[in-house]
């Protein structure tokens, strides 16, 4: 005599895909914060690794948890947490001259995700174009925030000028690493 018995799961499929995509979130505004350890003393606004960081948050999680990523990284520097640049603990981060860049974060890492996302398999061409448009949103609101203390003129000097070189190199770094990760994803 054989006897069957019906057992459902304590956790459900989509309660274990809920619980790994919030982790995937958490742990991308981790990264974002360990990014803007990496930097380079400038005045107004510090020199980091913070834009290669949305770029590969915009690649590997797509816009919608990007977003996520970047609004708990900025939850936990309105918690007076260190994961602003150089360890910075500011609650009022939106005070500081950086702030126009923070609060781009958000807007560029989720049109940059999204744009990706509208390809099945983009080229370089079309990653290169979105992490562009997200850094283009980057460089305007944060220089839109340095406003609120210098010129339009010096506001373009110190905080877009500077960061050039830096940002193109960003851009080839973040879309070579988006054909590796599709090599990735695709295996």
């Amino acid at each position: 005599m054989q006897v069957y018995v019906e057992t459902t799961p304590i956790i459900s499929d989509k309660t274990k895909s809920r619980a790994w995509t919030a982790l995937q979130v958490v742990m991308g505004s981790l990264f974002l914060a360990a990014c803007s350890q990496i930097t380079i003393p400038l005045y107004p606004v510090p020199l980091t690794m913070q834009t290669l960081g949305i770029f590969i948050l915009a690649m590997m999680q797509g816009g919608n948890r990007a977003l996520g990523s970047t609004l708990i990284y900025l939850g936990l520097a309105c918690l007076g947490l260190p994961v602003l640049a150089e360890g910075t603990r500011q609650a009022f981060w939106w005070l500081l001259p950086s702030a126009g860049y923070l609060v781009a974060f958000p807007i560029a890492a989720y049109v940059s995700g999204k744009m990706i996302e509208w390809r099945a398999r983009p080229r370089l061409w079309w990653v290169l174009l979105s992490h562009f448009t997200g850094l283009c949103i980057i460089y305007t609101l944060g220089v839109l925030g340095l406003m609120r203390i210098l010129s339009f003129e010096q506001s373009l000097m110190v905080g877009v000028v500077p960061f050039l070189p830096s940002a193109a190199l960003k851009l080839i770094m973040a879309s070579s690493l988006n054909g590796l990760f599709l090599r990735w994803k695709q295996r």
